[in-house]
């Protein structure tokens, strides 16, 4: 695949994401759990695959920002499920 096909994959992935992120926070109304949880675990994949597609095709090896990166990726991955757990937290 080009490389463009995997920038723009992991590109929306990540704008994605990041919204049902934070629709996760403003309303984490428990009907709406399932499938919230839901698409951001499929938008945090994407995003994953895309992202070390677009390493393999550009062949830029593994380098030291990735790691950083990953660790982002967790961190955003994971917050959508803490909206729901604690919502009282949440200001």
């Amino acid at each position: 695949m080009k490389a463009q096909i995997y920038q723009v994959l992991h590109v929306v992935s990540m704008i994605l994401l990041v919204a049902f992120t934070f629709q996760a926070f403003a309303m984490p109304d428990p009907k709406r759990r399932k499938r919230t949880l839901m698409l951001t675990g499929i938008f945090a994949t994407v995003m994953l695959i895309a992202g070390f597609g677009l390493l393999s095709v550009l062949k830029i090896g593994f380098p030291a920002w990735i790691f950083i990166k990953l660790i982002c990726w967790f961190g955003l991955a994971g917050l959508g499920g803490m909206a729901y757990r604690m919502p009282n937290r949440i200001p």
